[in-house]
Parts: structure tokens; C-alpha cells; sequence
């Protein structure tokens, strides 16, 4: 499995070098998709892979972002350190104990970081956004 996640990784970096239209991302996504399902729906044995396949099962419409959307990182590094201190500190006090509570949250910090990222003032935008 992690042979063939490697070399995805890699035909999909490769192919992204040339800043390749549009067009031509769509097509590599779709078929990265494919590729990822063909993966994912094989038997495996071993009970951690099984979990393993579960995770990315969940957050199959996440992944390959990166191909369609320029300028996003494909290992997400950024956006994970970005928001990573907003993560711990809700695990420490334990609030948003809901799903709900928890997903308003991650996307609210998420967005601010981004903002952030991009040199934008955060008050700023999310006012703008809230009147409009």
C-alpha cells in the first residue's frame, strides 16, 4: 500500500511541474481518484492497515486538493500548523464536546488562518464577510 501511495504521489507531482491548465488537473484528479479507490477497495489482512484505509475512507473528498487547486500544498503542512495550536488548546479545556460545536470551530480557525497566511487582517475580513 505504501509503494502505491508513494508512486501516486509522485506521478501526480511530476505531472504538476508543468503548471499543467485546468483541464488537464481535472483529468488528474479524477483519475488519482480512481486510482485511490482501486487502492482502497482491495482485502487487506492486517487489522492497522484496515484502519488506515478507514481514515482516508473518511476523508476521501479531501484528498488531492492539491491537483485542481494551485498554490495548495500537498502534504497541507501549512494549514495544519497553522490551526494546530487552536487544535491542542481545544483538546486541553475540552469545549465543543459536539460535532457540530467542533466543525463551526475548526472551519471558523481554519478560514481566520488562511487570512492570516495571505497577509489579511483577520477582524477585518471575517466583518466584511458577517455584513455581507
Amino acid at each position: 500500500m505504501h509503494e502505491a501511495l508513494r508512486d501516486l504521489y509522485d506521478h501526480l507531482i511530476d505531472a504538476l511541474k508543468s503548471d499543467p491548465p485546468p483541464k488537464v488537473r481535472w483529468i488528474l484528479w479524477y483519475l488519482a481518484r480512481a486510482r485511490l479507490n482501486q487502492l482502497l477497495d482491495r482485502e487487506y489482512a492486517n487489522q492497522k492497515l484496515k484502519s488506515f484505509i478507514g481514515k482516508i475512507s473518511n476523508g476521501f473528498e479531501s484528498w488531492f486538493t492539491f491537483v485542481i487547486q494551485p498554490g495548495v500544498e500537498p502534504t497541507n503542512n501549512r494549514a495544519e500548523r497553522a490551526i494546530r495550536e487552536n487544535v491542542v488548546m481545544r483538546k486541553i479545556i475540552g469545549t465543543l464536546r459536539n460535532g457540530k460545536g467542533t466543525s463551526i470551530h475548526e472551519r471558523l480557525m481554519t478560514v481566520i488562518a488562511t487570512w492570516s497566511l495571505q497577509g489579511l487582517d483577520s477582524l477585518q475580513m471575517l466583518k466584511l464577510k458577517l455584513s455581507s
